[in-house]
C-alpha cells in the first residue's frame, strides 16, 4: 500500500511492544515508497509519542480525515 492511515482515536494505551509494531509498519511502508499517518485523539497516547520523541517520526493528526489528507499525493 502506498498510503496507510491508522485510526488510533479509540486507543487508550500503547506499550513498548505496540510502539515497536508501529515503527516496523512505518519502515515497511516507507521502504515501499509509501506514507503512513496516524489519527490520535487521546492526550495520554499522544503524550507517549511526545515523551519518546516519536511524534517527530510519525505523521500524527487529531482526526482520520486529517490523516487521510496527510497521505494523499
Amino acid at each position: 500500500a502506498s498510503a496507510v492511515v491508522l485510526d488510533l482515536t479509540e486507543v487508550e494505551f500503547i506499550d513498548s511492544t505496540g510502539l515497536t509494531v508501529l515503527l516496523n509498519g512505518l519502515r515497511s511502508v516507507t521502504l515501499r515508497g509509501g506514507r503512513l499517518a496516524m489519527a490520535i485523539s487521546n492526550p495520554t497516547v499522544l503524550r507517549l509519542f511526545e515523551i519518546t520523541r516519536l511524534d517527530s517520526t510519525f505523521d500524527i493528526e487529531p482526526t482520520v480525515e486529517d490523516a487521510l489528507r496527510r497521505v494523499r499525493p
